[in-house]
Protein backbone atom coordinates (compact mmCIF):
# COMPACT_ATOMS: atom_id res chain seq x y z
CA UNK A 1 0.00 0.00 0.00
CA UNK A 2 1.26 3.48 -0.88
CA UNK A 3 0.72 6.37 1.54
CA UNK A 4 -0.73 9.47 -0.20
CA UNK A 5 2.02 11.75 1.07
CA UNK A 6 4.84 9.17 1.23
CA UNK A 7 6.85 10.77 -1.58
CA UNK A 8 6.71 14.26 -0.12
CA UNK A 9 7.46 13.01 3.39
CA UNK A 10 10.40 10.91 2.22
CA UNK A 11 11.77 13.86 0.24
CA UNK A 12 11.52 16.14 3.28
CA UNK A 13 13.16 13.59 5.60
CA UNK A 14 15.97 12.97 3.08
CA UNK A 15 16.79 16.67 2.91
CA UNK A 16 16.77 16.89 6.70
CA UNK A 17 19.13 13.93 7.11
CA UNK A 18 21.54 15.05 4.38
CA UNK A 19 21.73 18.57 5.81
CA UNK A 20 22.67 17.12 9.19
CA UNK A 21 25.25 14.81 7.63
CA UNK A 22 26.80 17.75 5.77
CA UNK A 23 27.56 19.58 9.03
CA UNK A 24 31.36 19.59 9.39
CA UNK A 25 31.52 19.15 13.16
CA UNK A 26 29.08 16.26 13.00
CA UNK A 27 31.04 14.83 10.10
CA UNK A 28 34.24 14.83 12.19
CA UNK A 29 32.49 12.80 14.89
CA UNK A 30 31.08 10.41 12.31
CA UNK A 31 34.54 9.86 10.78
CA UNK A 32 36.03 9.17 14.21
CA UNK A 33 33.28 6.69 15.02
CA UNK A 34 33.68 4.98 11.65
CA UNK A 35 37.48 4.66 12.00
CA UNK A 36 37.15 3.36 15.55
CA UNK A 37 34.64 0.79 14.35
CA UNK A 38 36.96 -0.37 11.55
CA UNK A 39 39.92 -0.64 13.93
CA UNK A 40 37.83 -2.75 16.29
CA UNK A 41 36.80 -5.17 13.52
CA UNK A 42 38.66 -8.50 13.14
CA UNK A 43 41.10 -8.49 10.23
CA UNK A 44 39.41 -11.44 8.51
CA UNK A 45 36.21 -9.42 8.18
CA UNK A 46 38.04 -6.55 6.50
CA UNK A 47 40.43 -8.37 4.21
CA UNK A 48 38.99 -10.72 1.63
CA UNK A 49 41.53 -12.34 -0.69
CA UNK A 50 39.12 -12.77 -3.61
CA UNK A 51 37.92 -9.18 -3.48
CA UNK A 52 41.48 -7.88 -3.19
CA UNK A 53 42.65 -9.84 -6.23
CA UNK A 54 39.61 -8.65 -8.19
CA UNK A 55 40.43 -5.05 -7.28
CA UNK A 56 44.06 -5.42 -8.39
CA UNK A 57 42.97 -7.07 -11.64
CA UNK A 58 40.57 -4.19 -12.29
CA UNK A 59 43.25 -1.60 -11.48
CA UNK A 60 45.76 -3.08 -13.96
CA UNK A 61 43.23 -3.56 -16.72
CA UNK A 62 44.41 -1.86 -19.92
CA UNK A 63 41.52 0.60 -19.86
CA UNK A 64 42.38 1.75 -16.33
CA UNK A 65 46.12 1.92 -17.04
CA UNK A 66 45.80 3.92 -20.26
CA UNK A 67 42.79 5.99 -19.20
CA UNK A 68 43.75 6.84 -15.63
CA UNK A 69 47.00 5.64 -14.07
CA UNK A 70 49.34 6.60 -16.90
CA UNK A 71 48.02 10.12 -17.70
CA UNK A 72 47.48 11.09 -14.05
CA UNK A 73 50.91 9.81 -13.04
CA UNK A 74 52.56 11.62 -15.96
CA UNK A 75 50.90 14.94 -15.10
CA UNK A 76 51.99 14.69 -11.46
CA UNK A 77 55.55 13.65 -12.35
CA UNK A 78 56.04 16.45 -14.88
CA UNK A 79 54.58 19.03 -12.49
CA UNK A 80 57.03 17.96 -9.77
CA UNK A 81 59.94 17.89 -12.22
CA UNK A 82 59.21 21.36 -13.61
CA UNK A 83 58.98 22.78 -10.09
CA UNK A 84 62.27 21.06 -9.16
CA UNK A 85 64.00 22.68 -12.16
CA UNK A 86 63.36 26.08 -10.56
CA UNK A 87 64.23 25.03 -7.00
CA UNK A 88 67.49 26.59 -5.77
CA UNK A 89 67.33 24.83 -2.41
CA UNK A 90 70.41 22.78 -1.64
CA UNK A 91 69.68 19.12 -1.14
CA UNK A 92 71.34 19.18 2.29
CA UNK A 93 68.74 21.68 3.52
CA UNK A 94 66.10 18.97 3.03
CA UNK A 95 67.98 16.37 5.08
CA UNK A 96 67.70 16.77 8.88
CA UNK A 97 70.65 16.08 11.15
CA UNK A 98 69.11 12.86 12.47
CA UNK A 99 68.83 11.52 8.92
CA UNK A 100 72.38 12.64 8.10
CA UNK A 101 73.78 10.57 10.94
CA UNK A 102 71.90 7.51 9.73
CA UNK A 103 73.09 8.06 6.15
CA UNK A 104 76.69 8.37 7.36
CA UNK A 105 76.36 5.09 9.23
CA UNK A 106 75.02 3.40 6.11
CA UNK A 107 77.70 4.68 3.72
CA UNK A 108 80.51 3.77 6.12
CA UNK A 109 79.39 0.18 6.61
CA UNK A 110 82.03 -2.29 5.45
CA UNK A 111 79.38 -4.70 4.21
CA UNK A 112 76.58 -4.31 1.75
CA UNK A 113 78.45 -3.99 -1.55
CA UNK A 114 76.91 -6.05 -4.35
CA UNK A 115 79.88 -7.92 -5.79
CA UNK A 116 77.99 -9.26 -8.82
CA UNK A 117 76.74 -5.81 -9.72
CA UNK A 118 80.20 -4.26 -9.42
CA UNK A 119 81.77 -6.92 -11.62
CA UNK A 120 78.94 -6.74 -14.16
CA UNK A 121 79.42 -2.99 -14.41
CA UNK A 122 83.22 -3.05 -14.72
CA UNK A 123 83.67 -6.10 -16.93
CA UNK A 124 81.90 -4.59 -19.92
CA UNK A 125 83.40 -4.04 -23.35
CA UNK A 126 82.84 -0.29 -23.09
CA UNK A 127 84.78 -0.20 -19.80
CA UNK A 128 87.60 -2.23 -21.37
CA UNK A 129 87.79 0.12 -24.35
CA UNK A 130 87.79 3.19 -22.14
CA UNK A 131 90.52 1.79 -19.91
CA UNK A 132 92.49 0.68 -22.99
CA UNK A 133 92.41 4.19 -24.45
CA UNK A 134 93.39 5.78 -21.14
CA UNK A 135 96.36 3.43 -20.64
CA UNK A 136 97.43 3.85 -24.29
CA UNK A 137 97.47 7.65 -23.90
CA UNK A 138 99.46 7.28 -20.68
CA UNK A 139 102.02 4.97 -22.31
CA UNK A 140 102.29 7.24 -25.33
CA UNK A 141 102.90 10.31 -23.15
CA UNK A 142 105.43 8.37 -21.07
CA UNK A 143 107.23 7.30 -24.26
CA UNK A 144 107.36 10.87 -25.53
CA UNK A 145 108.84 12.12 -22.27
CA UNK A 146 111.21 9.28 -21.46
CA UNK A 147 112.12 7.77 -24.84
CA UNK A 148 115.93 8.21 -25.08
CA UNK A 149 115.57 9.04 -28.79
CA UNK A 150 113.46 12.15 -28.15
CA UNK A 151 113.70 13.06 -24.44
CA UNK A 152 115.86 16.03 -23.51
CA UNK A 153 117.90 13.88 -21.14
CA UNK A 154 118.57 11.33 -23.94
CA UNK A 155 120.36 11.54 -27.26
CA UNK A 156 119.01 14.98 -28.23
CA UNK A 157 120.50 16.43 -25.07
CA UNK A 158 123.81 14.68 -25.66
CA UNK A 159 123.93 15.89 -29.26
CA UNK A 160 123.38 19.48 -28.15
CA UNK A 161 126.29 19.18 -25.76
CA UNK A 162 128.54 17.96 -28.58
CA UNK A 163 127.83 21.14 -30.50
CA UNK A 164 128.09 21.27 -34.29
CA UNK A 165 130.23 18.15 -34.34
CA UNK A 166 127.33 16.05 -33.11
CA UNK A 167 124.87 17.25 -35.71
CA UNK A 168 124.50 16.44 -39.33
CA UNK A 169 124.21 12.88 -40.65
CA UNK A 170 124.29 11.33 -37.17
CA UNK A 171 121.33 13.41 -36.02
CA UNK A 172 119.39 12.48 -39.13
CA UNK A 173 120.10 8.81 -38.55
CA UNK A 174 118.90 9.00 -34.95
CA UNK A 175 115.70 10.73 -36.06
CA UNK A 176 115.06 8.00 -38.59
CA UNK A 177 115.62 5.30 -35.97
CA UNK A 178 113.28 7.15 -33.58
CA UNK A 179 110.54 7.39 -36.21
CA UNK A 180 110.85 3.71 -37.05
CA UNK A 181 110.77 2.83 -33.35
CA UNK A 182 107.57 4.82 -32.86
CA UNK A 183 105.99 3.26 -35.97
CA UNK A 184 106.60 -0.24 -34.66
CA UNK A 185 105.86 0.56 -31.02
CA UNK A 186 102.25 1.79 -31.44
CA UNK A 187 100.75 -1.44 -32.86
CA UNK A 188 102.64 -3.49 -30.25
CA UNK A 189 101.25 -1.28 -27.49
CA UNK A 190 97.70 -1.71 -28.81
CA UNK A 191 98.20 -5.45 -29.12
CA UNK A 192 99.44 -5.64 -25.54
CA UNK A 193 96.55 -3.53 -24.25
CA UNK A 194 93.99 -5.72 -26.01
CA UNK A 195 94.50 -8.45 -23.42
CA UNK A 196 95.79 -6.30 -20.58
CA UNK A 197 92.68 -4.10 -20.42
CA UNK A 198 90.49 -7.15 -19.83
CA UNK A 199 92.73 -8.30 -16.98
CA UNK A 200 92.83 -4.74 -15.66
CA UNK A 201 89.05 -4.35 -15.29
CA UNK A 202 88.86 -7.73 -13.56
CA UNK A 203 91.62 -6.66 -11.23
CA UNK A 204 89.80 -3.40 -10.65
CA UNK A 205 86.70 -5.38 -9.67
CA UNK A 206 88.80 -7.49 -7.28
CA UNK A 207 90.23 -4.39 -5.62
CA UNK A 208 86.85 -2.67 -5.29
CA UNK A 209 85.33 -5.76 -3.67
CA UNK A 210 88.33 -6.49 -1.44
CA UNK A 211 88.81 -2.90 -0.30
CA UNK A 212 85.17 -1.89 0.09
CA UNK A 213 85.68 -1.67 3.83
CA UNK A 214 88.92 0.29 3.55
CA UNK A 215 88.84 3.73 5.23
CA UNK A 216 89.69 5.39 1.91
CA UNK A 217 86.65 3.84 0.22
CA UNK A 218 84.47 4.89 3.15
CA UNK A 219 85.87 8.41 2.86
CA UNK A 220 85.03 8.33 -0.85
CA UNK A 221 81.41 7.43 -0.14
CA UNK A 222 81.17 10.14 2.53
CA UNK A 223 82.62 12.74 0.18
CA UNK A 224 80.04 11.83 -2.49
CA UNK A 225 77.21 12.28 0.02
CA UNK A 226 78.70 15.61 1.16
CA UNK A 227 78.89 16.73 -2.47
CA UNK A 228 75.22 15.85 -3.00
CA UNK A 229 74.24 17.90 0.04
CA UNK A 230 75.81 20.97 -1.58
CA UNK A 231 73.96 20.61 -4.88
CA UNK A 232 70.84 22.61 -5.65
CA UNK A 233 67.75 20.59 -6.47
CA UNK A 234 67.55 22.19 -9.91
CA UNK A 235 71.10 21.05 -10.71
CA UNK A 236 70.30 17.44 -9.85
CA UNK A 237 67.34 17.33 -12.26
CA UNK A 238 68.76 19.71 -14.85
CA UNK A 239 69.64 16.92 -17.27
CA UNK A 240 66.16 15.36 -17.23
CA UNK A 241 63.90 16.80 -19.92
CA UNK A 242 60.14 16.27 -20.19
CA UNK A 243 60.49 13.64 -22.90
CA UNK A 244 62.93 11.55 -20.87
CA UNK A 245 60.84 11.87 -17.70
CA UNK A 246 57.70 10.80 -19.57
CA UNK A 247 59.51 7.83 -21.08
CA UNK A 248 60.75 6.64 -17.68
CA UNK A 249 57.29 7.15 -16.20
CA UNK A 250 55.78 4.96 -18.91
CA UNK A 251 58.43 2.32 -18.23
CA UNK A 252 57.57 2.37 -14.53
CA UNK A 253 53.82 2.02 -15.18
CA UNK A 254 54.41 -0.85 -17.63
CA UNK A 255 56.71 -2.69 -15.22
CA UNK A 256 54.38 -2.23 -12.24
CA UNK A 257 51.32 -3.40 -14.17
CA UNK A 258 53.15 -6.41 -15.57
CA UNK A 259 54.68 -7.36 -12.20
CA UNK A 260 51.28 -7.31 -10.52
CA UNK A 261 49.83 -9.52 -13.25
CA UNK A 262 52.59 -12.16 -13.32
CA UNK A 263 51.38 -15.50 -11.96
CA UNK A 264 54.38 -15.94 -9.67
CA UNK A 265 53.69 -12.52 -8.15
CA UNK A 266 50.04 -13.41 -7.64
CA UNK A 267 51.02 -16.66 -5.95
CA UNK A 268 53.43 -14.90 -3.59
CA UNK A 269 50.85 -12.23 -2.78
CA UNK A 270 48.24 -14.89 -2.08
CA UNK A 271 50.60 -16.78 0.25
CA UNK A 272 51.46 -13.60 2.15
CA UNK A 273 47.81 -12.63 2.67
CA UNK A 274 46.81 -16.16 3.64
CA UNK A 275 49.64 -16.26 6.20
CA UNK A 276 48.58 -12.88 7.58
CA UNK A 277 44.96 -14.00 7.93
CA UNK A 278 45.98 -17.32 9.40
CA UNK A 279 48.01 -15.63 12.11
CA UNK A 280 45.92 -12.51 12.79
CA UNK A 281 42.51 -13.07 11.17
CA UNK A 282 40.58 -13.14 14.45
CA UNK A 283 42.35 -10.13 15.96
CA UNK A 284 41.00 -6.58 15.70
CA UNK A 285 42.74 -4.47 13.09
CA UNK A 286 44.08 -2.08 15.74
CA UNK A 287 45.90 -4.92 17.53
CA UNK A 288 47.34 -6.25 14.28
CA UNK A 289 48.69 -2.83 13.38
CA UNK A 290 50.22 -2.42 16.83
CA UNK A 291 52.01 -5.77 16.52
CA UNK A 292 53.69 -4.49 13.36
CA UNK A 293 54.74 -1.21 14.98
CA UNK A 294 51.87 1.04 13.88
CA UNK A 295 50.89 2.25 17.34
CA UNK A 296 50.00 5.88 16.64
CA UNK A 297 46.27 6.51 16.60
CA UNK A 298 44.93 7.93 13.34
CA UNK A 299 44.37 11.69 13.38
CA UNK A 300 40.65 11.49 12.68
CA UNK A 301 40.24 15.28 12.68
CA UNK A 302 42.84 15.67 9.94
CA UNK A 303 41.25 12.86 7.93
CA UNK A 304 37.81 14.42 8.32
CA UNK A 305 39.06 17.87 7.28
CA UNK A 306 40.63 16.42 4.15
CA UNK A 307 37.59 14.31 3.25
CA UNK A 308 34.86 16.83 4.12
CA UNK A 309 34.78 18.81 0.82
CA UNK A 310 34.17 15.60 -1.15
CA UNK A 311 31.66 14.35 1.42
CA UNK A 312 29.79 17.67 1.36
CA UNK A 313 29.57 17.52 -2.43
CA UNK A 314 28.15 14.00 -2.18
CA UNK A 315 25.59 14.90 0.51
CA UNK A 316 24.42 17.85 -1.61
CA UNK A 317 24.10 15.78 -4.78
CA UNK A 318 20.86 14.77 -6.44
CA UNK A 319 22.07 11.17 -6.44
CA UNK A 320 22.35 11.07 -2.63
CA UNK A 321 18.96 12.74 -2.15
CA UNK A 322 17.28 10.42 -4.65
CA UNK A 323 18.76 7.30 -3.08
CA UNK A 324 17.93 8.30 0.49
CA UNK A 325 14.41 9.40 -0.49
CA UNK A 326 13.79 6.02 -2.09
CA UNK A 327 14.95 4.20 1.03
CA UNK A 328 12.81 6.37 3.33
CA UNK A 329 9.77 5.98 1.07
CA UNK A 330 10.26 2.21 1.13
CA UNK A 331 10.49 2.35 4.93
CA UNK A 332 7.32 4.42 5.20
CA UNK A 333 5.39 2.08 2.91
CA UNK A 334 6.56 -0.91 4.93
Amino acid sequence: MTLPDADALAEKQARFVLERLADEEAFKKDVKSAIDAVLATPLAELLDLGRLEATIDAAIHAEQIEGAARPVGRVIQLAVLRAARQDTTKLGALVPEKARKKIEQLVTRSKGINEKLIRQLLEQEAMEETLRDVIFDALKEFNEKFNPFVAEWGLPGIMKKLGPFGLGPLTKSIQNVSAEFDRRLEPEMRKFLQGFSRRAVRRMGDLVVQNSGDPKFMALRKSMVAWLYEQEVRELVGGVDDETASAWHDVGVDVAAHALAVESTKAQRKKAIEALLREHGREPLRRVLEKYGLKAAPDTDAIARAAFPAARAFFASDAARTRLSALLRESLEA
